[in-house]
């Protein structure tokens, strides 16, 4: 028997991939009272229930979760700001998908504005008709940087509040079609803002179950060295010089540094915040960075040692104005 020619096996491939599932079949269970899901009774759900109950799982989501702070007002409303901009859900999801969760778009899309630039300066057609050609000024320039275009990629961090702004935004699309009579927009509206929540709804993620193992067990790393730093700085003799942030802070991670009492307490915070990172700072640059933060952060974990630097910003300029006094005084004699 001869095989198949390339035509036929082409036929033969298209046929197998373009076959139905396989189906059984089913009936409808037992009615229930309309709750507003879909459970294979005799009776579909109504479509304003089935809006009430999409928007009440969006919520439950949103708090059970608890990947992000904001209130679930505050999310619903930078929904709708976008929204408008975006002019409808799909727009919004291309937005969201393409843009906004791509951490490094600025760098991706400078480096695209460098390529594009390259390709028209650099493209130079010689000959004409058959015998035209193009070729390239500086050849080595543009593969250059195509080259570093090739190697950029995008980076991706998506929380479950991303997935579900793109839930809400399909169900206020759903609920204005609702609301325009449009049932079968509504349903395949629906279905998009389902297929969301849904990527929100499986157990907890491998990424969010490292990231809350991290925070326990760094917290107690983290909560020992803020208590050494609050110490410091209730004992540190205040100069003039410490009117700037990063002097500082210097003084705070030296002493720290230096102080065989604290070396447990340093020991065990710089294994923690440097497990599995590249660093390139010093000990105590990381430790001035990160102490500046917890006092000058506007949701600080540690308020006790944001208080405490606000008490010794307050000496300083007490300091500064009464020598300023003093000056004026001896300049009038």
């Amino acid at each position: 028997m001869r095989a198949p020619t390339l035509h036929k096996q082409q036929v033969i491939n298209n046929a197998a991939k373009n076959r139905t599932p396989r189906l059984v079949p089913t009936n409808h269970g037992a009615s229930f009272r309309d709750n507003g899901w879909y459970d294979s009774s005799e009776g579909l759900p109504d479509l304003d229930l089935l809006l009430g109950q999409t928007l009440r799982q969006i919520e439950h989501t949103h708090t059970s979760r608890e990947r992000h702070p904001r209130s679930f007002d505050t999310l619903w409303n930078k929904v709708c700001k976008r929204l408008e901009k975006q002019g409808n859900a799909t727009a919004y999801a291309h937005w969201k998908t393409s843009e906004d969760v791509v951490k490094n778009r600025s760098d991706i899309r400078a480096l695209d504005a460098q390529w594009a630039a390259a390709w028209m300066s650099d493209v130079v057609t010689l000959g004409e008709g058959d015998e035209a050609r193009v070729v390239y000024r500086n050849a080595d320039d543009f593969d250059a940087i195509q080259a570093k275009r090739v190697a950029l990629k995008p980076k991706i961090k998506v929380t479950t509040d991303d997935t579900l702004e793109i839930a809400i935004a399909y169900w206020i699309e759903a609920k204005n079609a609702r609301d325009a009579g449009d049932d079968l927009r509504v349903l395949h509206a629906l279905v998009r803002c389902h297929l969301y929540v849904g990527m929100t709804l499986s157990a907890k993620t491998e990424s969010e179950s490292k990231s809350d193992a991290g925070k326990r067990q760094g917290k107690v790393a983290r909560d020992a060295m803020a208590t050494t730093v609050l110490d410091v700085l209730r004992n540190l003799d205040i100069d003039k010089k410490m009117k700037d942030p990063d002097y500082l802070w210097g003084q705070v991670a030296e002493v720290i540094a230096k102080d065989p009492r604290y070396a447990s307490t340093l020991k065990a915070y710089e294994a923690q915040v440097t497990t599995a990172k590249k660093v390139v700072n010093s000990t105590t640059d990381r430790l001035a960075d990160t102490a500046q933060k917890w006092a000058t952060k506007s949701k600080t974990p540690y308020p006790d040692i944001a208080a405490q630097y606000r008490c010794i910003t307050a000496q300083i300029e007490q300091q500064a104005r009464l020598k300023a006094k003093k000056v004026k005084r001896q300049a009038h004699g």
